[in-house]
Order: structure tokens, then C-alpha cells, then sequence
């Protein structure tokens, strides 16, 4: 990854932290700051926007960087006080990295032999978002068990989805 992209991404960051904090103060429901464990692991913060909510997630796993921000919407589930469902879509942007591996004959000679190389590029696309919360009654605390799917645009197109627990303070 070169110094620009860096800058890009370190900017990107920035932004929507200070997003979030101007989301937070304009406010007054509940914001929420926690971990993703799963294929990607990451940092989420989640800022309440009336019946809707922004989140944020930094993260890293499938790519070595990962900048997601989704609005999310939340539904009471049932008689269970403090189990919801949410759901939602937005998109993200990354850096790709890792190793690729491809099979060619050298010279006609009609030897495979194999080839890699290593690599990092940008890459952005669309995602979603569905999963179960509940918060523990008297606690500042909430756990959930999301599944996030992804739809890459670039650098090439296709798509897979990453499933994750979740465990988040709320303020």
C-alpha cells in the first residue's frame, strides 16, 4: 500500500469518527461502542439517529483494512424484553493484500509450473447487515450475533459473507 492510499484511508477514519461524535451529540438515545468477532474482527460504533442508526466499523480479517459504515434499522422481536432484530445496508471501503497462486506453462515447454505473488489494492463495495441483539436488562451491555454480507465492485465483482458475534458497551 502506498503512502497516498494511506493517507486516503487514514482520512476516511478520521471522517467518520468525528461523524459519529457529531452524531452522539446530537442525539440523546443510547450510542454504543463494541467488538465484531468473526472472520472479520473490528471495532464497531453505533450512533442512534431516531429510528435508525449509523455504524462504523473498522476492521480487519478477510482484508488487511476495512472501513464500513451501514444504516441499520431495529425491530422489538417477540415477548423477550431486549432481544431485537436489526438490519440494514451501506457500503465499505479497503485495501486488499494477500497471496495469489496461478498455474502456467513457461516457454511452451508444457511444464506447469506455479507462480505468486503477493499483493494490495483499493477496494470498495456495497454490504448489508442483518442480526439478533439483546441487551442485558440493568447492565450498560449488549451482545449479538450478526451476518454481514458484501458485494465487491472493486477491484473485481463478486461477493461473500462474513458472520460475526458482537459484544458492545452502550453510553
Amino acid at each position: 500500500m502506498n503512502n497516498l492510499m494511506r493517507k486516503q484511508v487514514y482520512a476516511g477514519l478520521i471522517l467518520l469518527f468525528l461523524f459519529l461524535l457529531q452524531v452522539k451529540w446530537c442525539t440523546a438515545q443510547q450510542e454504543a461502542v463494541g467488538f465484531r468477532f468473526g472472520s472479520d474482527i473490528g471495532l464497531t460504533l453505533r450512533g442512534n439517529l431516531g429510528k435508525g442508526a449509523i455504524e462504523g466499523i473498522i476492521g480487519s480479517g478477510y482484508r488487511p483494512l476495512q472501513f464500513t459504515v451501514l444504516y441499520e434499522r431495529f425491530q422489538e422481536l417477540g415477548s423477550v424484553r431486549g432481544l431485537q432484530l436489526y438490519y440494514g445496508g451501506g457500503g465499505y471501503i479497503g485495501v486488499l493484500g494477500g497471496r495469489r497462486w496461478y498455474y502456467g506453462n513457461r516457454h511452451n515447454n508444457w511444464k506447469y509450473r506455479e507462480y505468486d505473488y503477493y499483493y494490495r489494492e483499493p477496494c470498495f463495495g456495497l454490504a448489508g447487515i442483518i442480526g439478533l441483539e439483546y441487551r442485558f436488562k440493568g447492565t450498560p451491555i449488549a451482545a449479538g450475533v450478526d451476518v454481514k454480507p458484501f458485494l465487491n465492485v472493486y477491484p473485481w465483482f463478486d461477493g461473500a459473507f462474513d458472520a460475526a458475534l458482537n459484544l458492545r458497551i452502550l453510553f
